[in-house]
């Protein structure tokens, strides 16, 4: 037996709902109320009747007095929705700090809902999507409504017509990177954003060259080192076959030619050592170059 508990009648308002994490493509016919009854409402089946016809079913969840409740009830075919989403980047400003700049993006995501009409009627639907504190809207209709989860816009729709509603958020990182890792394409990817100046990015165009060079000289100084690993080998392989000679006749002049070797040896071994001394010294300038050239950047 049925046995009417609740005999009231409280404030509503129908809504088209579309949440496309709960139902994809399709939007939900709901009833939005006030529970002003003065009671509790214990969660449970209702079945919704309008203008005296049977329209559907539906759960009433567990509700304060004075609460809102939504009551879904029927899938509404005739309003369809599709969704697109996608994300992107975008820089928003660089600063340098010593031989580090500091880069700062909008990381994009947007969602974009075309929402197709197949009835006669003009419809009105409420689009909602999930809630990020992390992120803002930009160039976005304002929501219609805001809860703890949600967003939900209103989209206008006319009959037998289409609407799109593109929905976009962004948040802002921020990254360090070493200058001396940029290159002159990014440089000037820079200065076309307008994230730089001219001025700017000829400073930083000038550090980066001196780098390169400076990178030069190291490799100046692995090539000697490895010039001088192979005389010393070298070196080595003359002394062993000396130890074997004596000092007379042809040994003695074949110990000669060796000591002669080992005597120009010795000279290429200075004048590597003097030339490594020089590359240290160049390098020490350039570095202390750098240096100043970033600390002007930075005043």
């Amino acid at each position: 037996a049925m046995v009417p508990v609740v005999t009231v009648d409280i404030p509503y308002r129908k809504d088209l709902l579309y949440n496309g994490e709960t139902l994809p493509s399709h939007t939900v016919a709901s009833l939005r109320l006030q529970n002003q009854s003065g009671l509790t409402l214990e969660r449970g089946p209702v079945t919704v009747v309008d203008g005296g016809e049977y329209v559907g079913e539906a759960i009433v969840p567990f509700t304060a007095t004075g609460s809102e409740f939504v009551v879904p009830y029927a899938v509404e075919l005739n309003v369809r929705v599709q969704e697109r989403n996608g994300m992107g980047s975008e820089l928003r400003g660089l600063h340098m700090e010593g031989a580090l700049m500091l880069i700062e993006q909008w990381e994009i995501r947007w969602r974009e809902y075309q929402v197709n009409n197949r009835g006669a009627e003009d419809r009105t639907v409420l689009i909602e999507q999930a809630r990020d504190s992390r992120f803002e809207l930009f160039d976005t209709p304002q929501p219609a409504e805001k809860t703890d989860e949600h967003l939900r816009f209103s989209v206008d729709v006319k009959g037998r017509g289409e609407a799109t509603l593109r929905v976009q958020e962004r948040r802002l990182v921020s990254r360090r990177e070493s200058l001396q890792r940029q290159s002159y394409e990014q440089l000037q990817s820079y200065l076309r954003k307008g994230l730089i100046d001219r001025a700017t990015h000829e400073a930083l165009a000038g550090i980066l060259r001196l780098w390169e060079t400076i990178e030069r000289h190291r490799q100046r100084i692995g090539e000697i080192r490895e010039e001088r690993q192979k005389i010393f080998q070298t070196q080595q392989q003359i002394q062993g076959n000396m130890a074997a000679l004596t000092g007379a006749g042809k040994e003695g002049e074949l110990r000669a030619r060796y000591v002669r070797q080992l005597e120009s040896s010795e000279e290429q071994l200075a004048a590597l050592q003097n030339d490594e001394a020089q590359q240290n010294a160049e390098i020490k300038r350039l570095e202390e170059e750098v240096t100043r050239r970033l600390q002007q950047l930075g005043g």
